[in-house]
């Protein structure tokens, strides 16, 4: 099984193939170039929208300037003002759609975060709320509906979303006004992927059950004071599944949605 160190190695030269690449061919322009004036974009910056990273931000706003959704000199509160079914993201979607390549979701920005404050709860609460927020709004939305090959990867194993998932369905049961959808929320769950990031076993045999192994993929939380240790020992140390399933999790799912 491949090193965890070397998985990340040739996910880094994979990603940076795709700025410096695939993202050039499909966009037009590098990243870098985008908001070059405002942003500097460098090789060491990540690549996924829903964050504060530059390379993305650079890329997200590039492509709505191109598409006439924003100016040159718009600032980057009008790219992350808007929930993610906005439709002005839309090209965005269909051009992540069109790559073949994941689209990765992270916040920034946390409900109630004056409430969370204290205790490091922006993180320990506010991210992983944030997250079913995200998947609640690209469900309703009707993302997943308009980019049925679109690929999203929530991270902290998903937040509530895969949890409150029943909650979602019986509000989709029960108003008129939620059944615009074409499935029911229950069925959207395996439209995503989940990282690893739930510091529970059971959390991760609760995934592996109820969405399936093929949609779960390794995640370390670097570089936040929580993260993982042994990214990959808490997988394959985990006694509640078994052997195929740690091996697509470890290696076999990131090799399929990154191409390697």
């Amino acid at each position: 099984m491949m090193d965890f160190f070397e998985q990340h190695r040739l996910f880094r030269q994979r990603r940076l193939q795709f700025i410096h690449g695939p993202a050039q061919r499909l966009f037009g322009y590098a990243p870098e170039e985008v908001l070059g004036r405002n942003i500097k974009v460098t090789l060491d910056d990540r690549f996924h929208i829903g964050s504060d990273t530059k390379a993305m931000t650079a890329t997200l706003a590039g492509m709505l300037v191109e598409e006439g959704k924003l100016r040159w000199d718009s600032t980057i509160g009008e790219v992350l003002g808007k929930e993610l079914s906005d439709p002005s993201f839309f090209p965005v979607y269909e051009r992540i759609e069109a790559s073949g390549l994941p689209l990765f979701l992270h916040p920034v920005f946390v409900i109630g975060h004056q409430r969370l404050a204290a205790h490091y709860l922006t993180n320990l609460l506010g991210n992983p709320f944030e997250t079913a927020i995200a998947a609640a709004y690209l469900v309703f939305g009707g993302v997943l509906d308009r980019f049925p090959r679109l690929d999203v990867v929530l991270p902290h194993a998903g937040g509530a979303f895969p949890w409150l998932v029943g909650r979602l369905n019986r509000g989709w049961e029960k108003r008129a006004d939620l059944k615009h959808i074409a499935h029911p929320p229950l069925e959207y769950l395996r439209r995503f992927h989940y990282d690893t990031i739930g510091y529970s076993d059971a959390v991760l045999e609760f995934l592996v059950r109820h969405v399936g192994a093929d949609r779960v993929v390794m995640g370390s939380d670097y570089c936040f004071p929580i993260a993982y240790e042994q990214p990959v020992t808490n997988v394959t140390g985990n006694s509640l599944i078994d052997e195929a399933a740690k091996a697509l999790i470890v290696e076999g799912n990131a090799r399929r949605l990154l191409r390697l």
